[in-house]
């Protein structure tokens, strides 16, 4: 049960960054940078606060947070089309919110604490943890603000569908860390693809 749930989150995040691309780069979908920069900063540092944590294999840490370490590299991908895409086009822009702001603050203090407290990387995850809910803030408040779909469903649909694949794993193997994320994710991405519906 645990391959199979695992085999469908990269599936599943491998089919939303193949039908994302194109829509990217033929400009049917017009994400919103600044929400993908700190997202790609958050799960990096997510990830390796996460890898650093004492008492844990790293056989359970990869497979009970298998939708974080995907997750990780799908929005890496996707930062570096929408870069690449929207500087070739002219229409590289990006603003961050307030709020955002404060996030990436909050993000170097954990940071800050973490290299300070090396064994209390646990403290650094969840604060990101936290954060990558405001990552979507500038996304759900450009969607609040157009009476058109500038994204695509079809990717935000398919990061829910790992989420809800990667939290079979994180329960089997009893990660608290997996199912933070995986809930974290669901609600995010669920509430993204929702809001485009």
């Amino acid at each position: 049960m645990i391959n199979f749930a695992i085999i469908m989150v990269i599936v599943a995040i491998g089919m939303g960054i193949v039908w994302y691309v194109p829509l990217l780069r033929n400009g049917h979908a017009h994400p919103v940078p600044a929400t993908f920069i700190l997202a790609v900063a958050a799960f990096w540092i997510a990830s390796a606060s996460h890898l650093a944590t004492p008492g844990i294999p790293l056989a359970k840490k990869l497979t009970g947070n298998i939708t974080l370490f995907v997750s990780t590299v799908q929005c890496t991908v996707i930062l570096a089309v929408i870069t690449y895409t929207y500087i070739k086009n002219g229409e590289w822009k990006v603003s961050f919110d307030r709020m955002q702001k404060f996030c990436f603050v909050i993000m170097a203090v954990s940071l800050l604490y973490w290299f300070l407290n090396k064994d209390q990387s646990m403290v650094t995850y969840w604060t990101v943890q936290v954060l990558m809910v405001v990552a979507y803030s500038a996304t759900v408040v450009k969607i609040l603000s157009r009476k058109q779909a500038f994204d695509s469903i079809g990717m935000w649909a398919m990061i829910t569908c790992a989420s809800i694949f990667g939290f079979i794993p994180a329960i089997v193997t009893g990660s608290q860390y997996g199912i933070g994320n995986s809930i974290r994710s669901m609600v995010s991405s669920g509430l993204t693809a929702a809001l485009f519906f």
